[in-house]
């Protein structure tokens, strides 16, 4: 039901967060070195 579809939310959510913070940080990282 709607439970099941807001659980997968709540722990969808914070993942993709997670990764998209994870990837910026990844290419924040690694653009100065490919510049340099």
């Amino acid at each position: 039901g709607k439970s099941v579809r807001r659980a997968a939310c709540v722990v969808f959510l914070p993942v993709l967060l997670m990764v998209a913070l994870r990837t910026g940080l990844v290419c924040a990282a690694r653009r100065p070195l490919n510049e340099g």
